[in-house]
């Protein structure tokens, strides 16, 4: 026991050190050896090594086998956040929806809130889909934070409105 809490610290202090590669090597001899409960926490830390060490194709495994815990779990809506970004770097529109319409449906006190609602709005604009993506541009419209991440998406917002033929919003 003592020699697996050993493997964890040291892998948490090679993480706040900056070296990943050591972190990523530690977390993964963590998960070797880990009791059930605690293998969601080790994949989704993991998953931030791989992803601070530029690797984010690698860390979308981790992150996904971290969402086999239980949604109460404080990493949970954290792991659904990464692997929509991880999919929208990927251009894999249709991944990125499902975890951030997850995370945005399972998880309305998520601190990032309205750069959920841009991210989702993207992606739904990216694949043509302008009718699921009007709420979510509706959403940052209406709120002060949303206003600064709408600005960016301007372009797709108006062309979703032009789309629906919701001429007079444009």
């Amino acid at each position: 026991m003592e020699q697996r809490e050993a493997v964890v610290k040291v892998a948490a202090l090679a993480y706040q050190a900056g070296d990943y590669d050591e972190a990523i090597a530690f977390y993964t001899r963590a998960l070797a050896k880990a009791e059930a409960d605690r293998m969601p926490r080790f994949h989704f830390l993991l998953g931030e090594s791989y992803q601070a060490n530029g690797d984010t194709e690698q860390a979308i495994t981790p992150w996904q086998q971290a969402l086999s815990s239980s949604a109460a779990l404080p990493f949970h809506a954290v792991a659904l956040h990464r692997l929509g970004l991880a999919y929208m770097e990927k251009r894999d529109w249709q991944q990125a929806i499902s975890k951030l319409r997850r995370l945005w449906d399972d998880f309305p006190d998520f601190p990032h809130r309205s750069s959920v609602a841009a991210e989702v709005a993207q992606a739904y604009s990216q694949t043509n889909n302008c009718e699921e993506a009007l709420p979510f541009f509706t959403f940052l419209d209406t709120s002060e934070q949303g206003q600064t991440a709408l600005r960016s998406l301007r372009h797709s917002h108006a062309a979703c409105l032009f789309a629906t033929t919701h001429y007079e919003d444009v």
